[in-house]
């Protein structure tokens, strides 16, 4: 929240209106004049994976492995695997993203980003793939595109609790990934996304205050 508020600060000289990815963005925006527009996918290139395994295959792809919270990730596997729990992990990282989507359709599960307060793009792919996704999400942002979101919550105190009981669950799985692709379609899709950002630009905006 503090990196998205000193951001607003240096923009609020020039600048009367805000364009986000969700409306739990309106917990930092202060007066700006707000429309959302959430993050655009190609779903014509995402091709769904397999069902849902017994035995799930987790994967957990960062890009930056402070925000992804790449070390408490890891470190829930290893308590798990100790655990006796089942599953198979792959770290994907370093590799090209046609590559990197590949390997997540070949998955059941994406543990993405614990530190974030909503999905992002990888969660997007992943749910259009019928893949389920574990991350971070505010509470109040679940359900602000009007129906709730499929991301399993999770952060770094909770993940290792989160994936034992998700992970055995593959009849939870299955429907979590059915919703998933639902979602995905339904607020995602980036020719549908393209349109409501013609209408943002349309949109008259005020003059920004002299001073």
């Amino acid at each position: 929240g503090q990196d998205k508020v000193a951001v607003l600060e240096r923009l609020a000289s020039s600048a009367t209106g805000l364009i986000a990815a969700g409306p739990h963005s309106s917990l930092f925006t202060g007066a700006f004049r707000f429309d959302t527009l959430p993050v655009a996918v190609n779903l014509e290139v995402l091709r769904r994976g397999q069902e849902q395994r017994a035995v799930p295959r987790v994967v957990h792809m960062p890009t930056n492995r402070a925000i992804k919270g790449t070390d408490a990730v890891l470190a829930a596997v290893e308590r798990l695997q100790a655990r006796g729990v089942r599953f198979e992990f792959e770290l994907i990282e370093g590799v090209p993203h046609e590559q990197a989507i590949e390997r997540l359709r070949d998955a059941d599960v994406l543990v993405d980003q614990l530190g974030s307060d909503f999905h992002a793009t990888a969660a997007i792919e992943a749910m259009a793939m019928g893949r389920v996704v574990v991350g971070g999400m505010l509470p109040e942002a679940a359900g602000q595109y009007g129906d709730p979101s499929p991301v399993v919550a999770a952060d770094r105190r909770t993940l290792e609790e989160v994936l034992a009981d998700l992970l055995p669950d593959a009849d939870r799985r299955r429907d979590l990934a059915e919703q998933g692709v639902a979602y995905a379609g339904r607020h995602h899709g980036h020719v549908q996304v393209a349109r409501r950002c013609l209408e943002i630009y349309a949109a008259p905006t005020p003059a920004v205050p002299a001073g």
